[in-house]
């Protein structure tokens, strides 16, 4: 059965996406920016967040962003959009060609793998020595050993444990904030179900009666 999103819907998905676009990448996207995009308006900071944001997906680190981009699109996504190696070099323009480029990252894991690389290389993730192989475990090793060295004192040490408070808080936050929002979207497709239930129960009583009627004159 085909899912029919409203607005409220799709704002709420950006939002998030846009949430896990700046903590990944280090952007400052927001949904307006997809507003912006989808009407191609060409407004200075919203192309240029673009090109930033593509640039880290790729992970391109050059003064010459766009060139640059456009090279590993070219040579290693083998992207075909004659329009989006036709944006200009100053980044005066292309917010919806931008938008597409972003599309066709994810669409190619971009931001899974990048959630995965995350999950593999945390401190927390129980599999990560059982994974990991004799090189990736000892520089594993002197990472937690750098982060040990720093904790010379008391007030370290109660620094380090508001932080990991801090990250646990933030990630509550997101857990539930994503909870709020599948909570709603199965709301809304319970509502639609039962609601064409309902015309599919009324039909068919209102066919009955009718099949009566007629039996009977």
């Amino acid at each position: 059965m085909r899912k029919n999103f409203t607005m409220t819907d799709i704002k709420i998905v950006i939002s998030i996406l846009c949430k896990h676009l700046n903590h990944l990448y280090n952007v400052s996207l927001k949904a307006e920016n997809f507003r912006l995009a989808k009407y191609n308006k060409s407004e200075v900071q919203n192309v240029k967040t673009f090109w930033r944001l593509l640039s880290r997906m790729v992970d391109v680190n050059s003064e010459n962003t766009v060139t640059y981009v456009k090279s590993y699109f070219l040579k290693v996504l083998k992207y075909k959009s004659l329009h989006f190696y036709s944006l200009p070099e100053d980044m005066s323009c292309g917010s919806r060609e931008l938008l597409i480029a972003l599309a066709y990252l994810i669409a190619n894991e971009f931001l899974n793998n990048r959630i995965q690389d995350i999950i593999n290389k945390s401190v927390f993730n129980p599999n990560k020595q059982s994974h990991s192989s004799p090189d990736t475990s000892s520089d594993s090793k002197e990472d937690s050993n750098i982060v040990v060295k720093q904790i010379k004192n008391n007030e370290d040490l109660e620094n380090m444990m508001q932080w990991i408070d801090g990250q646990i808080e933030y990630n509550n936050r997101q857990c539930w904030e994503y909870q709020e929002a599948i909570k709603k979207l199965l709301l809304k497709v319970c509502i639609d179900t039962s609601f064409k239930l309902f015309l599919l129960s009324t039909c068919f009583i209102h066919l009955k009666n009718q099949c009566k009627f007629i039996e009977q004159s």
